[in-house]
């Protein structure tokens, strides 16, 4: 398979998914608080992170981490607000 075709069918899937979360999410509000949906959602995406990206996370710096850290605290204001 030609390398541009492996691509986008990697965005077509992605798409899918991407698309999936809406009508999950409004399925997941109708049992659970926003901020319990928010908070699962994140440990999924770490954990599927972790589990695929392994050997390129580690080792980690104390200043990404630092950096990671801020970040991640403003995306969670942003979601919660």
């Amino acid at each position: 398979m030609q390398e541009n075709h492996k691509y986008n069918i990697y965005m077509v899937i992605a798409t899918i998914f991407f698309g999936m979360t809406y009508v999950l999410t409004k399925i997941c509000l109708n049992y659970s608080t926003e901020l319990h949906i928010i908070s699962f959602r994140f440990l999924i995406a770490f954990v599927i992170s972790l589990i695929f990206l392994q050997r390129k996370i580690f080792p980690i710096k104390i200043r990404e981490i630092l950096y990671s850290l801020i970040l991640s605290v403003l995306l969670f204001w942003l979601f919660v607000k």
